[in-house]
């Protein structure tokens, strides 16, 4: 072998790395937004939450806003959640449960997430 040919081969499997390094770059990025599509859950969206469907604690922390819709031509809001090992939880807020104040925020927030 000509080191010509020894330089080339070591050429080739440095160009395969590098392609093989920006895939996983490109990976590790998708899975980064992955994450980030998860929402934690605003203050008065907990405080609904707590006062109408006594959550605890652990639910607080163990669980992430996935989703929140105000479903079309109803008065309920329907909130979707996962935990980290996947497990869903719905709430379904009816507008009569909420102060003007909290349904103002909770408009916003549809708004801001839409």
């Amino acid at each position: 072998m000509t080191a010509y040919s020894v330089a080339g081969i070591l050429l080739a499997i440095s160009a395969l790395w590098m392609v093989i390094k920006f895939f996983l770059f490109i990976v590790i990025l998708w899975q980064i937004s992955a994450i980030n599509k998860y929402k934690k859950p605003h203050p008065f969206l907990e405080q609904i939450a707590y006062r109408n469907h006594g959550w605890t604690i652990k639910d607080k922390q163990s669980y992430l806003f996935k989703e929140v819709r105000l479903l079309v031509n109803t008065d309920l809001f329907q909130l979707l959640l996962f935990s980290s090992d996947n497990d869903k939880k719905h709430i379904v807020i009816f507008k009569d449960q909420l102060n003007p104040t909290e349904y103002w925020q909770l408009q916003l927030f549809l708004q801001q997430i839409t």
